[in-house]
């Protein structure tokens, strides 16, 4: 069914986007999924999503939160050595879902590719690839 194979291809790019911001979490925050309350992360949700959840750890001068949890053009990330804007960054790091893909189901993937990142953290330690 073709519905199938886009659901596949839509999962693993939520899992990979997913897998970025967790590795740039990693560069920013190294313990931020120690302060994640797995049970209630909801990505749809401000309060309850990763940066909601981080908010202390990211504010300590390091990331512009405002820039994080909106599509706002005027903020712009150095990642990888490229110049990223802030309307490309949340959804390309799996922060939040592209404007036009803004379903429960959606939210729900996402949410749930960022407990496994998490859970693969907590589980098995911090990220081995802190240094890429």
């Amino acid at each position: 069914m073709p519905t199938d194979k886009f659901f596949d291809k839509y999962t693993q790019k939520t899992a990979e986007a997913a897998a970025k911001g967790a590795k740039w979490m990693d560069q920013h925050c190294p313990d931020w999924a120690k302060l994640i309350d797995i049970t209630s992360l909801n990505l749809a949700f401000g309060t309850s999503c990763i940066w909601g959840q981080t908010a202390s750890c990211l504010t300590e001068g390091r990331v512009d939160p405002m820039c994080l949890s909106s599509y706002e053009e005027t903020c712009t990330y150095l990642i990888d050595n490229k110049i990223i804007s802030g309307y490309d960054f949340p959804p390309v790091y799996g922060f939040m879902l592209p404007k036009l893909d803004n379903t429960s189901a959606r939210w729900e993937m996402l949410t749930l590719a960022w407990r496994e990142e998490i859970r693969n953290r907590i589980e098995h330690g911090d990220s081995t690839d802190k240094a890429s």
